[in-house]
């Protein structure tokens, strides 16, 4: 870990000074792609890390900037996942704060990925984050949003379709709240199919609306069915005191009249939001069990969808256009709305226990139009089953995963060759372009994955190059050929005794006693009288004084040393 360590400490310098801000982007690049190529033993760095990135997120103000760092957060809570569990309060300030802000999006995939890597801490801002999630759908379903102005109609549709898609990927952890998650978007379905307000121009970008959140109470009702999927978590909201099977009845008991009632509503020309209410209806079927429903809804629910099927006149394949591998077959024969809700019925009838799930196994299973919003199985299974979301795929990391990371890079030996060559070096600006030139292709060429991920950012920031000079130097030097290490040996002796600048010397000097002490093992290979020549010229008198004393013992003490 020693790379890693040198690299991750000059990167956190840079992070920690505001004003290299500019440069913070590509530090987070670094960090990222340095934290992947170790995988979980990078955990003993994120305490120098994780607390300096969250203050950059919360100080800068650069709006690109704080997108980046919020998306490497998220990038890093799924490399180590449970191990981000100190740091859990700190994010969540930030998801607080930002959470009106353009940067919505990138704070919900921040809070999916906590909520997978770190469950039970997570559990304790659930509360906060389920009035988060109704303060938003209630303002929406009331237009409160439209009279204040605030907000354009497009940034406001954008944003509640982000919130439904959270809603639907952290319904795994939703089950203890869904008493008061389905009113409200019951009510934000009924809002969108029997709208009070004029939405003008923006009617075609909130259609979809309709079909999101219909869906959306079709995966929290299906999730509230699954054995494990429920909330477990001490923090709930006030009222919850009902059992798990009585809240797996009464949820769908509570949403199947409503639904009936918005469907007897739904115009005949909202094709998919019509068969989405269909296909919700067939999980509230399912979970009830079919007595209770055959007793208490089928007569009333057929009577509702063949209504509304001779309004549409609607082919179960209309809907999945667009979506082809979400088409539905029955040799050769397409379903219309009714003969989708005859054939399950057939199936529930005759199916020996209603806690089964009918359509799992089915390509044409129920709430295949949720294939279209979030992650469709690609074996199969509907998009309850899929075990990613679409979250995770709208903004991928901006540093993926490499294989083999950790393994070391093949140095480039020719390439080399040219950056430390000095037959046209003369002037002291020649020697500071070999210098930079030089100490940038080092970190290139490093075997360490480390130290290459800083090389981009070495060359945009030369301060950069020269810290870790030294310890590229070591990396690169251990897989050198004697050609070329006799070869680098006599251009660090050229440059010792030119015109180039004391900084370059300096650095030169310090690379000989870091060889000497700790990277390469018997130190450089040039004479002790150089070196100390090379330390009098650069006036570091203690260093000077250590080679002649070293020039002495070799000699056997038999001469004087000046």
């Amino acid at each position: 870990n020693f790379y890693p360590t040198v690299a991750l400490q000059a990167l956190t310098t840079i992070l920690k000074d505001l004003s290299l801000a500019v440069h913070h982007g590509m530090v987070m690049q670094a960090v990222m792609y340095i934290f992947n190529s170790l995988g979980l033993r990078c955990v003993p760095f994120l305490k120098g890390i994780v607390p300096h990135i969250l203050y950059t997120a919360r100080t800068c103000g650069q709006a690109t900037l704080r997108e980046a760092l919020l998306q490497q957060v998220a990038n890093l809570s799924g490399i180590v996942r449970e191990n981000l569990r100190p740091y859990v309060p700190e994010i969540f300030e930030v998801v607080q704060e930002f959470w009106n802000s353009k940067h919505l999006a990138t704070v919900l995939i921040l809070v999916e990925k906590i909520a997978a890597g770190v469950p039970a801490d997570f559990r304790e801002y659930v509360p906060d984050l389920v009035s988060r999630f109704l303060s938003s759908i209630e303002d929406f379903s009331s237009g409160s949003w439209m009279r204040n102005g605030l907000t354009s109609h497009d940034a406001y549709f954008e944003r509640l379709e982000l919130i439904l898609r959270s809603i639907r990927a952290l319904r795994d952890t939703l089950g203890d709240y869904m008493h008061v998650l389905l009113p409200a978007l019951l009510k934000l379905a009924d809002s969108r199919i029997n709208p009070t307000l004029d939405y003008g121009s923006s009617r075609s970008a909130f259609s979809k609306l309709e079909t999101d959140s219909i869906q959306t109470i079709a995966v929290l009702l299906e999730a509230s069915n699954s054995d494990g999927l429920m909330g477990s978590g001490s923090h709930k909201l006030t009222g919850i005191g009902t059992s798990t099977q009585s809240r797996k009845i009464s949820q769908p008991a509570r949403a199947a009249q409503p639904l009936i009632r918005i469907l007897a509503k739904t115009p005949g020309t909202r094709k998919e939001t019509g068969f989405a209410l269909i296909q919700t209806l067939c999980v509230c079927a399912e979970q009830l069990g079919k007595e209770r429903w055959v007793s208490v809804y089928h007569s009333a629910v057929r009577s509702t969808i063949e209504s509304w099927h001779q309004r549409s006149q609607y082919s179960f394949n209309g809907i999945q256009s667009g979506n082809e591998a979400s088409q539905a077959e029955q040799g050769g024969a397409s379903l219309s709305g009714i003969q989708f809700y005859d054939e399950f019925m057939s199936q529930l009838v005759a199916h020996n226990s209603s806690n089964g799930c009918i359509y799992s196994s089915r390509k044409d299973g129920i709430l295949m139009g949720i294939g279209q919003t979030d992650n469709f199985d690609q074996n199969g299974g509907t998009g309850l089953n899929a075990s990613s979301h679409l979250l995770d795929k709208e903004m991928s990391p901006s540093i993926q995963p490499i294989a083999n990371q950790a393994n070391k890079h093949k140095v480039n030996q020719v390439n080399l060759n040219r950056s430390w060559d000095v037959s046209q070096r003369a002037t002291r600006e020649e020697w500071d372009e070999w210098m930079r030139r030089f100490g940038v292709q080092l970190l290139r060429e490093a075997p360490a994955p480390a130290l290459r991920a800083c090389a981009e950012l070495a060359y945009a920031y030369q301060p950069l190059a020269r810290e870790l000079f030294s310890a590229a130097f070591a990396s690169c030097w251990a897989e050198l050929s004697d050609q070329y290490r006799t070869s680098l040996i006599n251009a660090m002796k050229t440059a010792y005794f030119a015109d180039a600048s004391p900084e370059i010397l300096q650095t030169l000097l310090n690379l000989a006693e870091y060889a000497e002490r700790d990277g390469i093992q018997g130190g450089l290979p040039i004479e002790i009288d150089v070196l100390a020549e090379l330390a009098l010229k650069c006036r570091s008198y203690a260093k000077a004084l250590h080679y002649k004393e070293r020039e002495h013992s070799i000699s056997g003490g038999s001469s004087c040393i000046e």
